[in-house]
């Protein structure tokens, strides 16, 4: 991660966002992407020094998700006003439930995201809103949801963080003393996490550098790839 890290503070503070069919939003959104993993990345770095690595885990789920993100938007045309339909008949969904329970919306506001959501209509697909749907927009991106998904297991307050700070003894009599608290929890799948991590910061890197025009990390995501036996190239499935 530290690796990936550097390669990334090495590019310095100027930056040139690249046009992909002309555009940059793109761009733009990949780069805003990468900003926030590397973000994320130095924010478990630190909760690992702790070892407080249960609690780094949705931080790694939240990295992965920009993983997936990040390589579909850098090869899918039209992909930000995808994203940007589906976000606002996410915010359309919310205003109408407030509405229901006697919260104020403004007129206001109700007729720009109504004026947002049919400015996007057009772009009503599946990738809009799934996750699932934009991982299998590039080669080798299912892979990638599968421990996205087993991440979810402990990035909610839902019965499986329950069993991470348990240790149970079916030896002992009583019932009641069947059960230990454990602190720090251990989380079985930590490497998975760590390991689908590492395979997302590559992934956005990546997704940045072949949007550049002289592709200048290319050799050093490369031999990090390669120690992680990782195939770094993002592709139409």
């Amino acid at each position: 991660m530290r690796d990936l890290v550097g390669i990334w503070q090495d590019g310095g503070e100027s930056v040139t966002v690249p046009a992909f069919h002309g555009s940059f939003e793109t761009g733009l959104c990949v780069r805003a992407i990468a900003e926030h993993a590397i973000a994320l990345t130095e924010s478990v770095l630190l909760l690992a020094q702790h070892e407080m690595f249960l609690q780094a885990v949705p931080i790694s789920r939240l990295t992965l998700e920009c993983g997936i993100t990040a390589a579909w938007v850098s090869i899918t045309l039209d992909a930000v006003r995808i994203l940007s339909y589906g976000h606002a008949v996410e915010e359309r969904k919310m205003m109408n439930h407030m509405i229901k329970l006697n919260v104020h919306v403004s007129d206001e506001s109700i007729s720009l995201i109504n004026a947002k959501v049919k400015e996007f209509a057009e772009y009503d697909l599946p990738t809009a809103s799934s996750h699932l749907e934009r991982s299998k927009g590039f080669a080798g991106g299912e892979l990638l949801y599968l421990p996205y998904r087993k991440l979810s297991q402990v990035s909610h307050a839902r019965e499986k963080i329950m069993y991470q700070y348990l240790h149970v003894d079916q030896e002992m009599d009583e019932p009641e003393q069947r059960f230990a608290l454990v602190v720090p929890p251990i989380y079985e799948w930590l490497e998975q996490a760590f390991g689908g991590h590492v395979v997302s910061l590559i992934l956005i890197l990546t997704a940045w550098d072949e949007l550049s025009a002289d592709k200048p990390w290319s050799v050093r995501i490369q031999n990090i790839a390669e120690r992680f036996q990782v195939a770094r190239t993002i592709r139409k499935p």
